[in-house]
């Protein structure tokens, strides 16, 4: 099928508003705190998302009031990397291609026109802070993940600053409400 991963990604955001407005998503999100440490790892991979992430950090914060913040945060940095690999791997090995295939149908935007510019030598170290900029804020990290996966961050590299911005992201939420 043509365009499977762009396809898949529309799906899936209509899958997540749904189950996110969803009145007993939220219960069973704040109900992983009672699972302690393990609970942080599954509540940090709906970290992430654009659509969970306010419902996780209610979660994170109920876990905090009972465990220790400190752990907690790296307990959850570890599901959010969880999570960002998913999507990190998506993105650049089928959504980059897909678009890039779109793109390329476009006159102006030919391919080459814009693998200039992500590569431009001024620009290329742009990409990756700008998306680990994201990463570590509480906004949801699909932008992040898209621009590192655009600028070919390798996945090893991208697992070592996604779960340390993640974990200090985390932690800052947590010290800042006062955990």
């Amino acid at each position: 099928m043509k365009y499977k991963g762009i396809i898949l990604t529309i799906f899936g955001v209509l899958a997540a508003v749904l189950l996110a407005k969803q009145p007993g998503f939220h219960d069973f999100i704040t109900s992983l705190s009672v699972l302690g440490y393990l609970g942080a790892v599954l509540v940090g991979v709906f970290f992430v998302s654009t659509f969970t992430v306010a419902t996780a950090i209610v979660a994170l914060f109920y876990l905090a009031q009972v465990q220790n913040p400190f752990l907690i945060a790296l307990a959850a940095g570890f599901g959010a990397l969880l999570g960002d690999l998913l999507i990190f791997r998506f993105v650049r090995d089928t959504l980059c291609e897909e678009l890039g295939s779109l793109i390329n149908k476009i006159p102006y935007f030919r391919k080459r026109h814009l693998a200039k510019l992500i590569h431009n030598k001024h620009l290329a170290w742009f990409l990756p802070a700008l998306g680990a900029m994201i990463i570590a804020s509480p906004f949801p990290d699909e932008i992040g993940i898209s621009l590192m996966g655009i600028a070919k961050v390798s996945p090893a590299r991208f697992a070592l600053i996604s779960y340390c911005l993640n974990s200090f992201g985390i932690l800052a939420l947590l010290l800042i409400a006062g955990y």
